[in-house]
């Protein structure tokens, strides 16, 4: 129906059929990979769990080494970096709730870690 909209009227709708397409893979590839970031951080002990829609992450406390933002962000919208030394880079959703409070218990537990660019 999309298709046959532009053929029957004029070719304006043209380019809204191109930039709606377009909206709609880009919600689409949303839905797939946003399903990957961690969307609650539990700490337990000296345990951290990243919790997402698809897995379960758990580190150790010790092994998180940097919490940042990237370095072409400056209005910190993308996602949040957690470098580990045991499973590489997970990736936490922007503006995650009760982020401080985590970030000070995590201090506690690691003064090693470093915080970058928050």
């Amino acid at each position: 129906m999309l298709t046959v909209a532009p053929v029957v009227h004029d070719a304006s709708s043209v380019p809204l059929l191109v930039i709606g397409t377009g909206w709609l893979a880009l919600g689409g590839v949303w839905l797939v990979i946003g399903q990957r970031y961690a969307r609650v951080i539990v700490i337990d002990g000296h345990r951290v769990a990243f919790i997402s829609p698809r897995a379960q992450v758990v580190v150790d406390a010790r092994d998180i080494t940097e919490i940042g933002y990237g370095a072409l962000d400056p209005r910190r919208m993308a996602t949040l970096y957690v470098r580990t030394s045991s499973h590489g880079t997970i990736r936490v959703v922007p503006r995650l709730t009760g982020l401080i409070d985590v970030l000070i218990e995590l201090r506690r537990i690691n003064p090693a870690v470093i915080y970058n660019r928050l």
